[in-house]
């Protein structure tokens, strides 16, 4: 079965079909749709999913720079134990 390039990259870094198809603004079914080449491909599908892609490596770069942050704060007492409930790092 031939997929698109788009499908191996949304399973490598573990997008699921839902949060691609948020930043989208389209069904997980129209995703799929246009992974697995059921229809053809237009100019405005392909725009909309690249901008997805966008949206979402912008969305993990501030997760990514965030995590970064908080364990420098934290590394050196990462292991400490703590309240889980009410506890803010």
């Amino acid at each position: 079965m031939q997929a698109r390039k788009m499908r191996i990259l949304r399973r490598k870094y573990g997008i699921s079909l839902r949060e691609l198809a948020e930043v989208c603004n389209c069904s997980q079914q129209w995703v799929s749709a246009v992974e697995l080449s059921t229809n053809p491909l237009t100019p405005a599908m392909a725009a909309k999913v690249r901008g997805g892609f966008e949206k979402l490596v912008e969305q993990h770069q501030k997760q990514l720079l965030q995590l970064s942050q908080d364990y420098e704060r934290h590394k050196d007492t990462l292991l400490n134990p703590v309240e889980e409930i009410g506890y803010e790092l």
